[in-house]
């Protein structure tokens, strides 16, 4: 072989180990270690194994985290309103210890006796907090069943004589919140069960008090003829009864005014008469009866001055009708025909009246034109024209009184 050919397999040889040590020295760079040039080959592949070992080794191991649970936070008193009197902080511990707000209620009934230290009730109320229910009321107890409408209060008020204990009522039976008491809910209630009591049969209602009821409901629907039907077939039927007649008397004179009101009412005075003559033979000196006469006589009367008014009508003398209507009214502002032939009959006194005033004007007559002139405006009051002459007759008048001075 030539030295041109040695040295040329050399050389190749060479270019292939430089190309290997590349070849390792990337790898190795890949796994963070980098050989020495010139290594050979069987040390570069020793090398490998070791750095994956290593890779291995450098994997960290996770260890379990361990989970501490928090201790519950203390309750808090919440938020209420300042008042002015212990009154006003007791009552408010009321309202908290119905939702089963210890905390809150204890901070109002502190407040309480900051203002009272002596009140009883706040002291009531904070000793029921602080105290061991089962303690405080004892193991003697009987089941109440909660019906509609019930509360823990009225429970408490029933069997325990005392309202505000509806919060040491609760603890006993183990219930948070007082508000929520349920219908059919079974409660312990401390000490012993009240006594039933046995109810006594009612005796039987006597035919007068059977009547009399009957009457007084008849009187309450306004069924006065019944009422008096009634009540004097028992009076008769039991002169000679067992029985106290003084309410039958007093509720059958009561009907008696009643119905006499509607009679007169209607125009009827003489029934009125009748049942007010009725009621005065019970009590004369009943002062409904008395008042109820004075009121029909005053009736009687207006009746019979419209019955005068309307023969003046009849006679055509306005004035005497207009009169007599008037006073009729006076006596019973209630008659309605009297209004009614009032309205119709002033136009015609109206012209009578006016023709007298100016006759009296035209004669100087001047105070009587003045009064007649007035009772035109009485009953006209916007007449105009009488106005206006009454003024003419005063201003005449007053001059000639002046004339006649000078």
């Amino acid at each position: 072989m030539s030295m041109t050919q040695t040295s040329g397999i050399n050389f190749s040889n060479q270019l292939k180990v430089v190309l290997l040590a590349a070849v390792v020295a990337v790898a190795f760079t890949a796994c963070g270690t980098l050989p020495n040039p010139g290594i050979d080959m069987q040390v570069a592949k020793t090398k490998k194994p070791k750095a994956k070992a290593e890779t291995k080794v450098a994997k960290k191991v996770e260890e379990p985290t361990q989970t501490v649970e928090a201790e519950p936070a203390e309750p808090v008193a919440q938020a209420f309103p300042s008042y002015k009197t212990s009154k006003g902080y007791w009552r408010e511990a009321v309202k908290w210890l119905q939702v089963g707000d210890e905390v809150t209620a204890s901070a109002a009934l502190e407040e309480a006796l900051v203002l009272d230290p002596h009140n009883k009730i706040a002291k009531k109320l904070l000793h029921q907090i602080n105290a061991d229910a089962k303690a405080e009321l004892g193991d003697k107890h009987f089941n109440h069943t909660v019906q509609e409408g019930e509360s823990l209060s009225g429970i408490a008020k029933e069997f325990m004589n005392d309202a505000l204990k509806f919060h040491i009522l609760a603890k006993y039976n183990d219930i948070d919140n007082p508000s929520r008491v349920t219908v059919g809910q079974v409660l312990r209630i401390p000490g012993a069960a009240p006594k039933v009591a046995v109810a006594k049969p009612k005796p039987a209602e006597s035919p007068v008090e059977v009547a009399y009821r009957k009457a007084t409901k008849d009187f309450s629907k306004q069924r006065y003829k019944k009422v008096v039907a009634e009540l004097e077939r028992v009076l008769e039927e039991n002169v000679e009864g067992d029985f106290d007649p003084t309410k039958v008397k007093a509720l059958l004179i009561s009907a008696y005014v009643k119905q006499a009101e509607r009679f007169r009412d209607n125009g009827e005075n003489k029934s009125a008469g009748e049942y007010l003559d009725k009621a005065a033979d019970l009590d004369a000196d009943n002062a409904s009866v008395l008042t109820a006469q004075k009121q029909l006589e005053r009736d009687v009367e207006a009746e019979a001055v419209f019955n005068d008014g309307i023969n003046a009508m009849k006679s055509n003398d306005a004035i005497a009708a207009y009169d007599a209507f008037r006073k009729a009214l006076k006596l019973n502002a209630q008659h309605i025909e009297a209004k009614v032939w009032l309205d119709k009959v002033k136009p015609d006194v109206v012209d009578v009246i006016y023709k007298r005033a100016l006759q009296a004007q035209r004669r100087q007559e001047l105070d009587k034109a003045i009064a007649l002139w007035d009772q035109v405006l009485e009953i006209t009051p916007d007449n105009e024209n009488a106005r206006l002459y009454k003024i003419k007759a005063v201003e005449l008048r007053t001059n000639l009184q002046k004339f006649a001075a000078d």
